[in-house]
């Protein structure tokens, strides 16, 4: 399978003003069409993200719970590729909206900074040669803690691309 980008996402949400409010007013996306759709007593929303990528935004009157259906209610999360993580992020709390932090570590430290990790996180592992030794002990660090890890590395087969959970 080769997929190149995505075109949409669709997204189930429980408050259609809140939603709109937030995708359009807030992170500048435009509307393509808003509809009413009577017969299922819900709102679709399409919204243009860029050239390449839509959302649609369906608001039901009572949506499913998120627990027992892959379709269900809510965004897990939204993640943008940007030019400027600290510009982005101002700019995003500017407008109201909360930011998750983002940590960086040196491999030569984190094994003694008793970094704060819980089942959410993601190490980011990066080393040229894939063998950096301070590097390898972070990953194997943050395994043994349960967390989830990505390298990213040159090396296809060094000890860091076989031991992450993800490469790139």
């Amino acid at each position: 399978m080769n997929l190149s980008k995505i075109h949409y996402i669709a997204i189930i949400v429980s408050d259609y003003e809140a939603s709109k409010d937030f995708y359009v007013n807030k992170l500048g996306f435009a509307v393509i069409r808003e509809n009413y759709r009577p017969e299922r007593k819900d709102w679709k929303l399409d919204i243009r993200v860029n050239e390449l990528m839509e959302l649609e935004i369906f608001a039901e009157e009572n949506p499913p719970k998120r627990v027992n259906r892959p379709e269900a209610c809510g965004l897990r999360h939204l993640a943008f590729c940007v030019d400027s993580v600290e510009q982005t992020v101002k700019e995003l709390t500017e407008v109201g909206i909360e930011c998750e932090p983002v940590r960086v570590e040196l491999g030569s430290e984190f094994r003694y900074r008793n970094p704060l990790l819980d089942k959410n996180s993601l190490v980011v592992v990066i080393s040229q040669s894939g063998e950096t030794a301070d590097s390898l002990a972070a990953l194997r660090e943050a395994k043994e803690k349960g967390v989830r890890t990505l390298g990213i590395v040159n090396v296809v087969g060094s000890s860091i691309a076989r031991e992450a959970d993800s490469v790139e």
